[in-house]
């Protein structure tokens, strides 16, 4: 039975993680009452967290030549498209407590709750080209990505490269 060279793969993937993150910041406090400095401790908290739900539908194809330069090499080529969608649910808080009821510092982050989530929807599409040639034990595989993100944002396009190089025992 003959196999396929045009290569269809659809891949479901669900990513989630969380981290949490504290800064003890000391800090001279002024009391007004007082009129004198005393030193106060400020604990800055951010806690991130995502989840992800993704898609991906890829194609390829297998491009292979035998003994091109001598009987020893052979040099494949493989082009792969790929489309992703699915969802972005990011989320990041910062809080921050004081050792002190009088806090005048101007450095200290506001306490804040930012939130992106989208619906499922399509993500980007993107084209890998790889590239194999081996001679003997020795290999090179070259390999580069285009992406195009789908959403609007102001820097759509990405590229991103690879060289790997080894010796087969």
């Amino acid at each position: 039975m003959r196999k396929w060279k045009l290569r269809p793969t659809v891949a479901v993937s669900y990513g989630w993680g969380s981290k949490e993150e504290y800064e003890k910041r000391q800090v001279l406090l002024w009391n007004r009452w007082l009129q004198r400095s005393q030193r106060g401790f400020i604990i800055v908290k951010n806690e991130e967290s995502v989840h992800d739900l993704a898609t991906i539908l890829s194609l390829k194809y297998n491009f292979a030549w035998y003994d091109v330069f001598t009987k020893d090499d052979g040099f494949t080529f493989i082009p792969v498209l790929l489309f992703t969608a699915g969802t972005q649910r990011f989320g990041f808080n910062t809080s921050y407590q004081s050792s002190s009821a009088v806090v005048r510092n101007n450095f200290l982050p506001s306490n804040q709750q930012v939130t992106e989530q989208t619906g499922f929807g399509a993500q980007s599409v993107s084209l890998v080209l790889r590239a194999d040639y081996s001679i003997g034990k020795f290999f090179i595989m070259p390999q580069v990505l285009f992406d195009y993100y789908l959403p609007k944002v102001d820097d759509r396009f990405n590229m991103a490269y690879s060289v790997v190089m080894g010796v087969n025992f």
